[in-house]
């Protein structure tokens, strides 16, 4: 099997995750690609494993994040048995404007929680 760049980025990400020396790590890296850079404008625009791993750190962390701060609403989301049609075309403007208001609910109450979490 042929292992690309980001494969090898994310695996050696993870073993500096796990001895948590990951900032360390990107940090070093971002300053090479800074050291290197010639112009201004392509400064981190490049595919490089520095951006590569602040991409995936990112993402790891990211997606920690926000399984703590919404999985419980998420969840509860999932499960919902009412249906959130907003299309007019698909169900009654009566309903596609009830469910707008709810839809509008549900995304304030999201942004609620990640507004007021502290991480």
């Amino acid at each position: 099997k042929n292992i690309n760049q980001q494969e090898v980025v994310t695996a050696i990400l993870n073993i500096f995750m796990s001895k948590g020396a990951a900032l360390k790590l990107i940090t070093a890296s971002l300053r090479r690609d800074l050291n290197r850079n010639e112009v201004d404008t392509t400064l981190f625009r490049d595919n490089t494993p520095a951006t590569q791993m602040c991409s995936a750190y990112c993402k790891i962390k990211g997606r920690d994040y926000i399984e703590q701060i919404l999985a419980v609403f998420l969840e509860r989301l999932m499960y919902r048995t009412e249906a959130l049609e907003v299309d007019p075309c698909r169900c009654t403007e009566e309903e596609a404007a009830e469910n707008t208001k709810l839809l509008h609910n549900i995304i304030n109450e999201i942004l609620d929680r990640v507004f007021s979490s502290k991480s």
